[in-house]
C-alpha cells in the first residue's frame, strides 16, 4: 500500500486533505490529546531532525491544527522496514488523502487506528525519547497512557506489547 501511495503521490491534490479532527468517528478519540504540546514542541525545538519534525507537523495537521511553518506535505520518502517512524508518517499521509487514493475498507480502518495511535501516544513518546534524564518518567507515563488507550480506544494495540496485556487482565 505504501509503495502504491508513493507512486500515486504526483496525482494527489495536497490542498484536499481530511484531518482526523474533521472526521466524526475520529474526533472524539482525539479529545484527550494536548494539542498545544505539539505546537510548543515545534516552536521551541529548533534542532529537530527532519523526520521528527515531519512526524510532529503531520500529527498537528491530523489533529486539525496548522503547524508553525504552515500546512505542507513532503513527498513520500523511502519506506524503511526497520523504522516505525516512516510507517507512522506514511499512515498519517495516506489516511488524510484517502479520498484521493484507493484503499480497501480494511486498509482504511487499519490506517485510521494507526493514525489515532500515533497522534495520541507515539509521536509524543518518540519525541521525548532522547531526553535520557527523564526517560524513566516518560516510560511510566507511556505505560499509563497505553493502558488507558487500550481500555478506552483500542484493546488490540496491546497485542503489540504482551507485557501490558499480561499485567492488565489478559483479556
Amino acid at each position: 500500500m505504501f509503495k502504491r501511495f508513493q507512486d500515486h503521490w504526483q496525482f494527489i491534490d495536497r490542498s484536499q486533505f481530511e484531518s482526523g479532527d474533521s472526521h466524526p468517528h475520529v474526533r472524539p478519540l482525539l479529545d484527550p490529546v494536548d494539542k498545544d504540546w505539539f505546537q510548543s514542541t515545534l516552536i521551541n525545538h529548533k534542532g529537530l531532525r527532519d523526520d521528527y519534525r515531519e512526524l510532529l507537523e503531520l500529527t498537528v495537521i491530523f489533529l486539525g491544527q496548522v503547524p508553525p511553518r504552515g500546512v505542507r506535505f513532503l513527498a513520500p520518502g523511502p519506506m524503511h522496514h526497520a523504522r516505525w517512524m516512516s510507517k507512522a508518517i506514511y499512515a498519517l499521509k495516506v489516511w488524510m488523502f484517502r479520498s484521493q487514493f484507493k484503499l480497501t475498507a480494511r486498509e482504511e480502518k487499519g490506517l485510521q487506528q494507526i493514525a489515532v495511535f500515533v497522534s495520541r501516544l507515539y509521536t509524543k513518546a518518540w519525541t521525548l525519547a532522547p531526553e535520557a534524564a527523564a526517560a524513566p518518567r516518560h516510560d511510566l507515563q507511556l505505560l499509563k497512557d497505553m493502558t488507558t488507550y487500550m481500555d478506552n480506544v483500542n484493546w488490540d494495540v496491546g497485542k503489540a506489547n504482551p507485557h501490558l496485556t499480561s499485567h492488565h487482565g489478559g483479556r
